[in-house]
């Protein structure tokens, strides 16, 4: 991270929330740390770009996170699943969760599921073509 930031310079902001007057860092919690380290801080004087989120509500906050994750590659199955399950429960409906975080219908369902589909989508008749093993 310090070299990057060394040679590149700061290629991204720092993103935070605010929560009772105080800033939460939703993205770049490393970033912020190297940037205390003398060489980096003497780039740009000391001075971090920090970008601060609008106020938001819970499912939006979600949203931007699992967004964020994705631009950089570092979004988890589990975690993913994990999230898309809490907006569920938020009551964002799944179409607008496919939209909002830019998935197909079917990720959305799969995310949502976490290995569970056959209880919530067999009927009491499955073909029995098919087992569970």
């Amino acid at each position: 991270m310090k070299t990057s930031i060394l040679e590149n310079g700061w290629t991204q902001p720092i993103v935070a929330r605010e929560i009772d007057t105080v800033l939460e860092i939703v993205d770049g919690s490393h970033r912020w740390t190297i940037s205390a380290d003398r060489d980096v801080a003497a780039l740009t004087g000391g001075l971090v770009p920090v970008v601060v989120l609008p106020p938001t509500d819970a499912a939006t906050a979600r949203m931007a996170t699992v967004r964020h994750n994705r631009a950089r590659g570092t979004h988890h199955v589990l975690g993913m699943a994990e999230i898309v399950t809490d907006l569920l429960e938020l009551g964002i409906s799944a179409q607008d969760i496919s939209a909002r975080l830019e998935m197909d219908p079917e990720e959305v369902d799969r995310l949502a599921d976490r290995g569970n589909m056959i209880a919530r989508h067999a009927p009491e008749t499955f073909n029995q073509g098919w087992t569970v093993g």
